[in-house]
């Protein structure tokens, strides 16, 4: 009884002297209060003693250190701190802002947080209660005969009210004018275009946030006035996209985003079956944009593209199809008489959406 009461006391000496000893800080991002793992922290005289920050974003330095501690860690804001203040203030937030000329990779969960930031700005800064009009062109073509199809949309879109935590952006839509153009002609041979199946959704793009199982570097781009952040899969991922980010390095909001297929990623993908047509289709080759422009500090859809160009079997028949659509911003109207115009209701309200969600690689988004 009385050896363990002795070990009892030496624990709680040694604990209350270790304790003593060392100064503890934790470490978390500025924008999430996420711990930070991996930051570099840097003191002692000359600079030349050094830890890192745990998974919990917890540090420990000696108490004896006395001059001023450096924290740095890649993809945010170098820190410094003095001794003092820490022992006042043990919680050390780190800012998202890259300052390297050259593009570094960055850490995957870091690289979520500032796209997710972004896209959090972005839409907290959305344009409200102006009429935008859009013109939109789709094109579907055949590649062996050349056969195809045009339309053409012009539409106008209101945004009431911002909801940056909700996945879709709640626009209101009217179509103005469509046209179909279409140049099959009476002997159509291509049976995808004349059976309507490669028809794209009318819809614009999604930002994603997804960086599973991506290699990620990230640089400054425009004279240091936006970054640039571009994802790659790597080894383990079953993705051909490569995703290409531009934020503001000003307040974190999106300027543009692109997603293009790799060609030696892609050229190996399997046929996908579609049971209700009697089809399989693989992906060939994609890409895709989305920017914004600004009035009076505020945010609002300039231009959105994308193609795919996909390989149909159909009766054993090889079609190869390309679906391209290009969707520009005309202008702004603070009225607009939609009681003459048609709302267009269902799957096209997604015409514009900007996530933060994980989406499936397999998407392509």
């Amino acid at each position: 009884m009385k050896r363990s009461l002795l070990t009892l006391l030496i624990i709680t000496c040694t604990t209350s002297l270790y304790s003593q000893n060392k100064i503890q800080g934790t470490i978390i991002d500025s924008y999430d209060k996420r711990p930070v793992h991996g930051a570099v922290i840097i003191y002692g005289t000359g600079k030349t003693e050094t830890t890192t920050s745990n998974t919990k974003g917890l540090f420990w330095i000696p108490e004896t250190a006395n001059q001023p501690i450096q924290i740095q860690c890649l993809g945010y804001e170098k820190t410094t701190i003095l001794p003092l203040a820490l022992k006042k203030q043990p919680v050390v937030e780190l800012t998202l802002e890259p300052v390297s000329l050259a593009p570094v990779e960055i850490n995957a969960d870091a690289a979520k947080r500032l796209v997710e930031k972004a896209i959090y700005n972005t839409k907290s800064k959305m344009l409200t209660n102006k009429y935008l009009s859009y013109i939109t062109h789709i094109t579907e073509s055949e590649q062996r005969t050349k056969e195809k199809r045009d339309f053409y949309f012009k539409y106008a879109a209101l945004h009431k009210k911002r909801q940056p935590k909700k996945d879709e952006i709640p626009f209101s839509f009217w179509l103005i004018d469509i046209k179909h153009v279409n140049t099959l002609g009476d002997s159509a041979k291509s049976k995808i275009l004349q059976d309507d199946t490669g028809i794209s959704e009318f819809h614009i793009q999604k930002i994603t946030s997804n960086f599973d199982n991506r290699y990620v570097t990230i640089s400054p781009a425009e004279n240091n006035t936006l970054i640039k952040l571009e994802a790659y899969p790597d080894k383990n991922s079953n993705s051909p996209i490569k995703n290409t980010y531009y934020i503001n390095a000003s307040d974190t909001t999106i300027v543009s985003a692109f997603a293009e297929s790799i060609e030696n990623r892609i050229e190996n993908s399997q046929y996908r079956n579609i049971w209700l047509r009697k089809m399989k289709y693989r992906l060939l080759k994609m890409n895709s944009s989305i920017s914004f422009s600004r009035h009076d500090d505020q945010i609002y859809l300039s231009k959105a593209t994308y193609s795919f160009t996909h390989s149909f079997i159909v009766d054993d028949k090889e079609e190869i199809i390309t679906t391209t659509l290009d969707n520009n911003y005309i202008n702004m109207l603070d009225s607009l008489d939609t009681k003459r115009l048609k709302s267009i209701k269902n799957n096209t309200k997604r015409l514009f959406r900007i996530s933060s969600d994980p989406a499936p690689e397999s998407s392509g988004n």
